[in-house]
């Protein structure tokens, strides 16, 4: 697969624009459509997919944008966010915006723990992993994962916003810090920059000793 970064400059959040050649999707378009929605027809990409990795506003943004531009998009999360998803003062989209339905969004396709989305040949899984928000997921598959914002290069997720749980990010990022895979697989944070499970894991492991 073919993955860029579209790095947001509001709220310095990435989205991810994914493709294997002949099926594409968009990772949590936060912002700047006009920007995303270049960036997919300078390729010649029609995504089939939105995908999701929590309801914050600096991650769902520019859905309706990229939608509009592209209507056979499915936008895909997960339902505990429901609430994040649809109103603006529980997902911040209020506090930094003047026109807060832009952070009204409409899900049309739910996913929980062990579903698989199929990208093409690719087959990309589901993991809940709530504490930054309570449907909080990553998307893994052999050579990758997008973590969203439970898990940073070095750093994880804030847990004081609404619907944050530490008990539950410390559990997810133990999950994470034994995630089988290839160290060499890429993680594709929701924001910072992108490292490797290895790195993630070694990571994880160090910070958790903490809590043994």
């Amino acid at each position: 697969m073919e993955i860029v970064q579209v790095p947001m400059y509001s709220f310095a959040a990435n989205c991810y624009i994914v493709t294997d050649g002949a099926c594409c999707a968009v990772v949590d378009p936060g912002a700047e459509g006009a920007r995303i929605v270049d960036a997919l027809r300078q390729k010649g990409l029609a995504p089939e997919m939105i995908l999701l990795t929590h309801g914050h506003f600096d991650h769902i943004g520019a859905v309706k944008q990229v939608k509009a531009a592209f209507p056979q998009a499915v936008v895909t999360g997960c339902r505990k966010d429901e609430e994040l998803f649809t109103d603006p003062a529980k997902n911040l989209g209020r506090m930094y915006s003047d026109d807060p339905q832009q952070y009204q969004i409409e899900v049309e396709r739910w996913v929980a723990e062990g579903d698989v989305i199929q990208l093409g040949q690719t087959a990309i899984t589901v993991l809940e992993t709530p504490g930054h928000t309570p449907g909080s997921v990553c998307y893994q598959w052999d050579k990758g994962m997008f973590s969203g914002d439970t898990l940073f290069d070095h750093s994880y997720g804030r847990v004081d916003l609404y619907g944050g749980d530490p008990v539950a990010m410390i559990a997810s990022l133990r999950r994470l810090s034994t995630l089988a895979g290839d160290d060499r697989a890429t993680v594709y944070p929701g924001h910072e920059s992108i490292c490797t499970l290895g790195e993630s894991r070694r990571f994880l492991q160090q910070l958790l000793g903490e809590y043994t």
